[in-house]
């Protein structure tokens, strides 16, 4: 593990994992420094795998877009559906 590896690791503890088989481990994204033709070959291979696809956020002149790694969730609640009664239907959530 690289120094800057390590360094991440630490600041992410419970949120990052280092893989040493991407065709292996459980990933929501992969954060990538190397060269382009490494790059396109780290595509091709997260492509290979089964499920969803795996975005590649390459690191940049200022580091990562960790924007990138960010999830959004909207929800919408159809109030008529409830009877005007919005607490109804998120009941479960």
């Amino acid at each position: 593990m690289t120094i800057l590896a390590a360094k991440l690791l630490s600041q992410l503890v419970g949120h990052v994992q280092l893989a040493a088989d991407v065709l292996q481990a459980e990933l929501s994204a992969v954060l990538f420094d190397g060269t382009d033709a490494d790059a396109q070959a780290a595509r091709a291979t997260l492509a290979a795998r089964d499920g969803a696809l795996v975005p590649l956020v390459l690191k940049g002149q200022s580091g990562y877009n960790l924007h990138r790694l960010v999830v959004e969730r909207a929800v919408s609640v159809n109030t008529t559906a409830a009877g005007g009664n919005a607490s109804l239907m998120s009941i479960g959530d």
